[in-house]
């Protein structure tokens, strides 16, 4: 049902039937009737982005990741389409296409750092509510091309409606297994380089804008260097020089850093890429 609403909304986007408006506020409960054991790591990254936001005050989104898919107005619990002549309005915010998953993941990250740089901060402001964040194992399996990625996105879009204010993670979150699995050395790289926040104790480590662009031209090695030329500056001594992948795992590298990860998954990152920090790390 969810699924077949978004389809609604993709079709709205084409300026059809935008009188009817947009998903209306959903209660958490949905989280719970949604989730399928058979594809949960599908299910729990939808719920990463689907809660993503600049921040979260007291269970309100604050610049919620649905502005960059749909150009919204109006009290949150009714939102309405943003309007001109009947049309729905252009916003510059609004990158999602509904076309490539993949493409239009990059293109929120890409969208997000730009916006951060005009107001002078080096940094990607996403973060999920509390219980939420992404999972290594289920990034791992998302970027090694194993999940569907057309579903996580979809799915995600629908929880992107879900009144966060009432989400209670004890009681609307399903029980979860933890996939050991790690993603590769140079996509922990580009995941420290581009957090929200400073971990470690240290001072905020600059995001550059043209890594995420790089990786969406295909050029992960380059983009790779300005990580690990970033992490160094922070003091973060990385064992390695340079990493790479093709074109496709490039594209997923980049989408995949619209999943906000958690403070203590970002300082695992940390452990895995310099071992001696292992022990050192207080939460």
């Amino acid at each position: 049902m969810l699924l077949a609403a978004v389809d609604v909304e993709r079709v709205q986007a084409t300026g059809t039937a935008i009188d009817a408006g947009p998903i209306p506020l959903l209660q958490p409960e949905w989280i719970r009737a949604t989730f399928d054991n058979t594809t949960a790591p599908e299910c729990r990254l939808a719920l990463a982005l689907g809660s993503a936001a600049a921040e979260h005050a007291r269970g309100r989104l604050v610049d919620s990741v649905r502005f960059n898919c749909l150009p919204l107005e109006g009290d949150p619990r009714w939102p309405k389409y943003r309007q001109s002549e009947k049309r729905l309005l252009r916003d510059p915010r609004v990158v999602v296409t509904g076309r490539d998953a993949v493409a239009d993941c990059a293109a929120i990250v890409e969208r997000r750092l730009v916006e951060a740089a005009q107001r002078a901060q080096r940094r990607l402001p996403l973060v999920a509510a509390y219980g939420c964040s992404a999972q290594l194992g289920d990034l791992a399996a998302f970027i090694d091309g194993g999940l569907d990625v057309e579903r996580v996105f979809n799915l995600a879009r629908a929880y992107m409606a879900i009144d966060w204010r009432r989400f209670k993670p004890e009681k609307h979150l399903p029980p979860t297994v933890r996939n050991k699995d790690i993603p590769p050395d140079g996509w922990l790289a580009l995941r420290l380089s581009s957090l929200p926040w400073p971990i470690l104790g240290r001072s905020q480590i600059p995001v550059e804008l043209s890594m995420i662009r790089r990786l969406q031209s295909g050029d992960p090695a380059s983009a790779i260097d300005i990580a690990v030329r970033r992490l160094r500056g922070a003091g973060l001594s990385v064992p390695f020089v340079s990493a790479t992948c093709n074109r496709d795992t490039s594209l997923l590298w980049a989408a995949a850093l619209v999943f906000p990860v958690s403070s203590s998954d970002a300082e695992r990152c940390a452990e895995i890429l310099v071992p001696s920090l292992k022990g050192s790390i207080h939460a």
